[in-house]
């Protein structure tokens, strides 16, 4: 069942912290499952709310069940002392993706040239072997 508190509690989070599109590339989430999950038409996934709750440092349980809203505001507003920390980890996040990615694509190109030497060494194993 969707819990339209939530998806408004979800909403103001977006909105504090960029806007749509921003949040999106933080939290890796599809621009259109945020809209969706933050105007009550599709129930979040529990990845997608810790997600949530990572990028905007504001705590898992306050954006489930909620506070008054000012407490809930404060909450946000105190959170942008923690964003810069939060910002810095999702920024490490991505570069150590990046990174193995990187390595992925140097494991297959060593395997490749590894491969093309021992099929050289093997014919010139075979052209010797042949020619005695």
């Amino acid at each position: 069942m969707i819990d339209p508190e939530m998806a408004e509690r979800i909403r103001l989070i977006i909105r504090e912290k960029g806007g749509y599109d921003q949040f999106s590339e933080l939290t890796q989430i599809n621009r259109q499952t945020l809209l969706r999950i933050a105007t009550a038409k599709t129930e979040p996934k529990i990845g997608q709310v810790m997600a949530i709750a990572t990028e905007s440092g504001v705590d898992i349980k306050d954006i489930v069940y909620g506070k008054e809203t000012n407490d809930f505001l404060q909450s946000l507003h105190e959170s942008e002392d923690r964003s810069d920390f939060y910002s810095a980890i999702s920024s490490l996040r991505k570069k150590m993706s990046d990174k193995m990615a990187q390595i992925e694509l140097e494991q297959v190109e060593i395997q490749r040239d590894y491969d093309k030497r021992l099929q050289h060494l093997e014919k010139e194993i075979q052209a010797l072997r042949e020619s005695k």
